[in-house]
């Protein structure tokens, strides 16, 4: 075993030398590289557990929209979900 992303251990495998082509979805892939401390790395990999590669990005993504909302919220005024 070894570790991955946010310290979880992964049994390593041999990658599929047949794959599936990835069907494109809305929008481009990006990739992002963020530094976290280690309470909010580990909230996010609870938040995250659990679910498949696809989901988690998909969460990930979404995370990061909710954050750029709130920002965007001028000083004092309450956000979508507080409406």
């Amino acid at each position: 075993m070894r570790r991955g992303a946010f310290g979880a251990e992964q049994e390593e495998y041999m990658a599929n030398p047949n794959p599936r082509k990835r069907q494109p979805g809305e929008g481009r892939s990006v990739r992002l590289s963020a530094y976290l401390t280690t309470d909010l790395e580990a909230q996010l990999e609870t938040h995250l557990s659990g679910m498949t590669p696809y989901q988690r990005s998909r969460e990930i993504a979404r995370l990061l929209m909710c954050g750029l909302e709130v920002e965007a919220q001028p000083p004092g005024q309450p956000r979508k979900s507080d409406s």
